[in-house]
Formats: C-alpha cells, structure tokens, sequence
C-alpha cells in the first residue's frame, strides 16, 4: 500500500520554494521600480541644477549682505554702549585729570626746592662774589669821575671856598679883642673901597664874562685836545710793526695778569665774608624749613576733606572699571557661552531620556 505520511512534507517544501521564487521575484521587480524612480529623480534633478545654483547664489548673497549689516548694527551698537559709558565717566576723568595735575605740580615743586637747597651753598658764594665785584665796579667809578676834569675844577671851588670860610672864621674870632680904635682904623678904608668898587668893577664887566666862557670852555678844550693828542700817539705806535706784533702777545698777559688780580681778590673777599656767611646760613635754613613744614602742616589740614573727597572717587571709579570691563567681556563672550549653555541643556536631556 502506498505511504501517503510524506506527502505533507513535501507540499510544504514545494511551497516553501513557491514562496522563495515568488519573494525573489517581487524583490527584482521593486529594484526595477526604484533603479527607475532614482533615474527619474536624477533626471529631475540634473534639470533643477542651474536654478538651485542660482538661488544658492542668491541665497549667500543675501546672508552675506545680513552678516555685513548685522556687523555694522554691532559695531554702531558697542559705539553708543561706549559713548554713554563715557559720558557716565566724564565727571570722573576730569576730577582724575585734576588729581593728576596736582600730583604733577607737588612732584615739580618738590624737585625745585631740593635742586634750590642743593644749590643755596653755591648761590651764596655767587652772591657774595657778585656783591665783591659791584663794590669794586663802583670804587673805579667814583675814582674816574674825581679824576675828570669837570668833577677835579669843582672839587678845587668847594676846597677854595672851604678854606675861605674857614679863613673868615678865624680871622672873625681873631678880630674880637681888637679895640675900637683899630677897628674904626679899619673900617674907614672898608667903606671907602665899597663906595669905589661899582665905578671901577664898570669897564671890567665884560671882560668878566669873557673870562668866565673860556673858564666854563676851557675843561671841553682841554679834554679835545687830550683825546686828538692820545689819539695821534696810538695811532702812530700802531702803525709801526713791532707794535702790531706785540699787540697780540701784549693782550693775552695783560688778560692774565687782570684775571690773576681778579681770582685773588675774589678769594680775599671770600676769606673775609666765610665766617659771617657760615654764620648766617644755619639761622635762614632753620627758617625756610620752619617755613616750608608749616606751609604743608596747613595745607595738609585744611585739605583734609578733598583728600577724603577724591580717595572716594577714585575708589568708586576703580570698582566701575572692573565692573564694566567684566561686563564688556561677558557681552563679548556671549556666542562661547550660549553654545556652552546649548550643550550643556543638550547633554542634560540626552541624560534624562537615556534614563
């Protein structure tokens, strides 16, 4: 008898082959289908190339263009933030500018004065030396001027007159005890001349006044005619040769010889003022400094509010500066910590959906 047990087995094989072929086939066939939608695609694609390259021109011009405005908005933006940050500081920088200023003058001053007390010690010896040569200036002058002819006619008058007086004030203490006899002797003769002296002084008039012209023109003639007389004997010892040789020579001793005298009646002088000078120098020190030292004490007293005043806007100004400048560097971070903070909340999500 047949076995018909098996025939299961193989119905589901042949089935099973049916169904393989049949999914190879569908597989083909949507392969066929998505080679050929893919062309289409292509196609399609190849045709839209020139308008997608044109509008992805179009498209970076245009972000270009908002990147550049965006830019000069930023920059217009940080310009007006440090125009008012400016004018916030403004009171401050003139107050600082002023500070300054003073710092710079006390700083000044301070120099002057220790290059003024370095220097008294050679000041007072220039001093002294500038007061030795005005004196000695003076003497040859009042010597030149005795020694003139003007000044030597009127030193002979007052001496004439001098001695006259002197003369009549003897004579007067001389003619006290004479007797009346001799004085009425005397006085005859006395009044007589008196009487006489107009008529016979009447014809001399005139040649008075032409005595006394010459006596007034006389020191000018006198002095002309020593200058054209001095001038003449230069001038001849000049224009011989052995006088233009030694000139030179003669010149250079003769600014020796004059600076020598000089240095040593400097020194002289100085050897006779040290003392005194030394003596002096020690009070006017005290003094200045006594001085100096009050002028400060006041100064620094009277001052002491401002001072209060100006280490409060300096502090004040020193704690906004550092505010303002983390501030400016947060606002310049700003893109390095939206992305941190991004990537952070990203990476938090991440984490709790994972959980």
């Amino acid at each position: 008898m047949p076995n018909f047990g098996d025939i299961n087995k193989e119905l589901a094989k042949e089935c099973k082959e049916e169904t393989s072929s049949l999914k190879w086939n569908q597989n083909l066939i949507s392969l066929i289908k998505c080679v050929s939608t893919s062309l289409g695609i292509d196609r399609e694609l190849v045709d839209l190339l020139p308008e997608a390259t044109v509008r992805g021109a179009r498209c970076r011009r245009k972000c270009r263009a908002a990147l550049k405005l965006r830019k000069e908005l930023d920059i217009q933006r940080q310009f007006s933030n440090q125009c008012e940050l400016l004018r916030k500081l403004d009171f401050l920088w003139t107050a600082l500018q002023a500070h300054a200023r003073r710092s710079l003058v006390r700083a000044r001053r301070t120099t002057v004065m220790a290059s003024a007390i370095e220097c008294e010690r050679a000041f007072t010896g220039v001093q002294a030396l500038v007061r030795a040569r005005l004196m000695t200036q003076a003497v040859r002058e009042r010597k030149k001027r005795l020694e003139t002819v003007e000044v030597a006619s009127s030193v002979v008058k007052v001496q004439s007159q001098i001695r006259g007086l002197l003369e009549r004030r003897t004579a007067g203490q001389d003619g006290v005890g004479i007797d009346g006899q001799r004085a009425r002797r005397y006085s005859v003769p006395i009044r007589l001349s008196r009487r006489a002296q107009p008529t016979l002084a009447a014809p001399l008039h005139p040649t008075l006044t032409r005595v006394r012209r010459f006596h007034h023109r006389l020191p000018s003639l006198l002095r002309k005619t020593l200058v054209q007389r001095a001038y003449a004997r230069k001038a001849k010892a000049l224009n011989s040769i052995k006088a233009t040789r030694s000139v030179g020579g003669l010149q250079a001793f003769v600014r020796a010889g004059l600076i020598h005298t000089k240095i040593v009646n400097q020194k002289k002088e100085l050897d006779f003022i040290q003392p005194g000078m030394v003596g002096i120098q020690a009070p006017c020190r005290g003094v200045l400094a006594r001085l100096e030292w009050r002028a400060w004490f006041l100064h620094l007293h009277f001052s002491v509010p401002t001072a209060i005043f100006l280490h409060s806007l300096t502090r004040g100004f020193l704690v906004r500066r550092n505010f303002f400048e983390q501030l400016m560097h947060y606002h310049n971070q700003m893109d390095i910590i939206t992305s941190c903070f991004s990537s952070f909340s990203f990476t938090c999500a991440l984490h709790f959906l994972i959980r």
